[in-house]
């Protein structure tokens, strides 16, 4: 279905009838099967978005960005902390060095390192 819902987005967009990025709606997909419990076919879907992404869009574009930061909330469910926290340095970074500290992707990667870092118990770093 999800696959479906996609498609038919792209083509609307293709169409110039829906201003929704079919890439946004691929990774809210993503973040409804993290908010279901499922830990698995996330990080997959996660994966697998990021590298169709670097074949398509440059460092600094936000869809690109936004994949790290989803295959690394797809390993913190999976309580893998330490390998979330090397994804989201990189996704931070690069958020910052794009788009500024006060960027709302900035941010949003920036609360999920915190995450990241309390899952290590690593209150510090993460405060």
């Amino acid at each position: 279905m999800d696959k479906s819902l996609i498609e038919l987005v792209q083509k609307l967009t293709n169409a110039g009838k829906c201003d929704v990025s079919p890439l946004v709606l691929e990774d809210h997909i993503t973040r409804m099967l993290l908010s279901e419990g499922n830990d698995k076919v996330p990080l997959e879907r996660a994966n697998l978005a990021l590298e169709r992404r670097k074949q398509t869009f440059s460092n600094d574009n936000p869809d690109l960005i936004r994949a790290p930061d989803l295959i690394a909330i797809s390993l913190m469910t999976q309580s893998k902390h330490k390998e979330a926290e090397g994804q989201l340095r990189d996704a931070y970074e690069a958020t910052e060095r794009a788009h500024g500290e006060s960027d709302l992707i900035t941010i949003s990667v920036l609360l999920s390192l915190g995450l990241a870092y309390t899952g290590q118990e690593k209150y510090e770093r993460s405060a």
